[in-house]
């Protein structure tokens, strides 16, 4: 991940916008106020207003690709040097580099993030940002929310293969103020294969330990009016059995399927559309109610199917002064397990319509400075059912506005604010500004933001239920949360090497936890009095020493306590990563090796036999390494060697995880 700044100022794809004489300034103006005044009527999306999808643009720094632009910090494309947000941003080049087939994994190189999974690939997986809990943080997949109400609003990240992705946003700290519920911690922007150039396709093919077998086949292409991809991707592992008692192993499958495209009829108008279909399945040792501990003879099986697409318009006008961006987005999943109360199944549905207006001027006599004013309306239709005869629906409305100042190329403002109207909850007004300046002479740059944030109780804990097991609680409150961050960026020697260190700092009022009721012998959820809070420090490093040698690592301290003093669970107080990439003969060859470290933390042993008791989870190292070498332009070989000194862990209590393991494969281009 690089974090480096990037000094060009222009990120538009359609070059440096001009100046307005004051004529058309009026009547672009005039223009946007009768689009503000007609646009309430229209239904919109209420979580997610899509991102524009747009080609991300890459900078070349020697041999490295630096990402130039982020399309998630501000809702409007802008240069990452641009933003006061802590943001990491993932490419391509190093999912391959260290060979990510689950996304997850390489999210733990990430600071500030601590990823948890019950075992091996394919068992449930949550990320936390910043200590915030996991559905606390809003994932989008090609601008569509895919956070599952029928889950607790959460994304379950054992789904998300990485063998089609291309770019990976991680936006750290609250953002309700532009995204809504979901992102008190943060929010992750996944971006898919894009098509450009010559009509190519490709594959690759793996297969390795645990009976793991992985691969992907597509197509992609475009021209200056036109781009589409495809992708079918193929995910199966054998597992390990979990329980750690030698028995059966817990297998995991999963396909999924992406397209993506765009058009561009005239030169002001641009359709795009994005279609992602999921269908995965897996067993696991279950966790035995009475007293909590996970045994080999209780199977749990489930299979989950998701659906999602998106379609959308961007309209151009006045040589890219005023842009405005009409979009409909749909998310549909179905999760069916047969456990150790017998099967359930809970379905649910998001709509979303949404209409996002920029407008972009230039006042190069005052203060060489540039303004984007940002206004969004979204409407966001929810749908959530079980098998046990749960049924809801809402319908939720929320209004933003935004204003970006850049002065001189050095100083960089946003504030944001928005306003939630929920079904069935009080209304909602959260707000965010961030800056960053530019010392260019010395390689400096400051950043630093300030949020509110608030989290929707999600339909499963309202309104779930699971016969025997759990049952919701249609009282809770909306979570409430501020945090802010400021931190240093740091450029010596030509950038080979970027240093960057941030403080961050947040408060979580009504967290919702899970309670078990003696009464009625069931699993519950509830608002705690007082507060949660989480503060820390993230330090990232990239370095160039060699042309043909990168080095990245980062490090995070977080202190998350609960209101009553104790250590929020599963959130680690120290993790930290190292990465270093050598590229050899030719770049034909390269070989990556990833150190990654995760401290003690703590976990509950739940069981309706005895209380709740916290115990502690032992700090583990892992080690991996991996290498490809380049046969031709056409096909390339590769392998790697993960837990190299076959660890023996636990990333969540009585789930035992993988050993060593070897993979090997090969990559071609058609």
């Amino acid at each position: 991940m690089s974090s480096r700044p990037i000094r060009t100022p222009e990120c538009r794809e359609s070059g440096e916008r001009s100046t307005l004489p004051a004529p058309s300034a009026a009547a672009l103006l005039a223009g946007v106020g009768l689009a503000l005044i007609l646009v309430p009527g229209a239904a919109v999306a209420q979580e997610a207003v899509q991102p524009p999808l747009q080609p991300t643009s890459v900078a070349t720094t020697g041999t490295v690709a630096l990402p130039e632009i982020s399309v998630v910090a501000t809702r409007t494309p802008r240069p990452i040097a641009e933003i006061g947000s802590a943001l990491t941003i993932i490419t391509e080049e190093q999912i391959e580099e260290r060979q990510t087939r689950i996304l997850s994994d390489i999210l733990r190189d990430v600071p500030g993030v601590a990823v948890s999974r019950t075992g091996p690939a394919g068992a449930v997986t949550q990320v936390r940002i910043r200590g915030a809990e996991g559905n606390q943080t809003l994932v989008l997949i090609d601008g569509v929310e895919v956070n599952d109400p029928a889950d607790g609003r959460e994304f379950n990240f054992a789904n998300l293969l990485a063998l089609d992705v291309e770019r990976v946003e991680i936006l750290r700290g609250p953002q309700s103020a532009l995204y809504g519920s979901e992102a008190i911690g943060g929010v992750i922007n996944i971006i898919t294969r894009r098509g450009r150039g010559p009509v190519t396709g490709r594959a690759f093919f793996e297969g390795g330990s645990f009976s793991t077998f992985a691969g992907s086949v597509g197509v992609s292409g475009g021209g200056e009016t036109y781009g589409f991809a495809g992708t079918a991707s193929f995910f199966r592992s054998g597992g390990i059995d979990v329980s750690g008692s030698q028995g059966e192993e817990d297998d995991f499958t999963n396909l999924t399927v992406n397209l993506t495209g765009h058009i561009e009829p005239v030169d002001f108008l641009r359709l795009d559309f994005a279609a992602r279909a999921v269908d995965s399945s897996r067993s696991l040792d279950d966790q035995e109610f009475t007293f909590g501990t996970t045994v080999d003879s209780t199977i749990s099986e489930s299979d989950d199917v998701q659906l999602s697409g998106l379609a959308q318009a961007t309209l151009t006008l006045f040589d890219g002064a005023w842009e405005q961006i009409v979009g409909a987005s749909a998310l549909s999943t179905d999760n069916e397990t047969n456990g150790a109360f017998g099967p359930s199944e809970s379905e649910a549905t998001l709509a979303d319509l949404n209409y996002q207006s920029n407008v972009y001027l230039e006042t190069p006599d005052l203060a060489d400075a540039e303004h984007v004013l940002t206004f969004f309306v979204e409407r966001e239709a929810t749908d959530f059912s079980n098998s046990a005869g749960a049924d809801n629906n809402t319908v939720d409305l929320a209004y933003v506005g935004q204003y970006q100042l850049s002065v001189l190329d050095r100083l960089f403002l946003s504030g944001s604010v928005r306003h939630d109207a929920f079904d069935g909850l009080d209304d909602f007004t959260t707000y965010r500004v961030t800056a960053a300046y530019l010392f260019e002479e010395f390689g400096t740059r400051l950043h630093g933001s300030y949020g509110t944030g608030v989290q929707r109780p999600s339909p499963t804990e309202q309104f779930g239920f699971v016969p025997g097991t759990f049952v919701g609680n249609p009282d809770l409150l909306p979570e409430e949360s501020k945090g802010w961050d400021i931190g240093v960026e740091q450029s010596l020697f030509d950038d080979r090497l970027v240093v960057d260190v941030t403080y961050f700092n947040a408060d979580l009022e009504n967290e919702i936890t899970s309670l078990f009721d003696d009464g009625v012998s069931l699993f519950t959820v509830d608002n705690l009095d007082g507060e949660s809070t989480r503060e820390g420090v993230e330090v990232t490093i990239s370095a160039s020493p060699l042309d043909n040698l990168d080095i990245s690592a980062s490090y995070t301290y977080l202190d998350a306590e609960e209101p009553n003093g104790d250590e929020e669970v599963r959130r680690a107080p120290h993790i930290a990563s190292v990465n270093a990439t050598y590229r050899f003969l030719d770049d034909r060859a390269r070989v990556n090796l990833g150190v990654r470290f995760n401290g003690a933390q703590e976990d509950l042993e739940f069981g309706s036999a005895t209380p709740a008791e916290r115990v502690e989870l032992d700090s583990f190292t892992l080690v991996n390494i991996s290498g490809s070498y380049r046969l031709s332009d056409n096909v390339e070989i590769f392998g790697r060697v993960e837990n190299v000194l076959d660890e023996d862990y636990e990333e969540v209590f009585q789930f035992d995880a993988p050993g060593i393991g070897a993979f090997a494969g090969v990559r071609l281009n058609l």
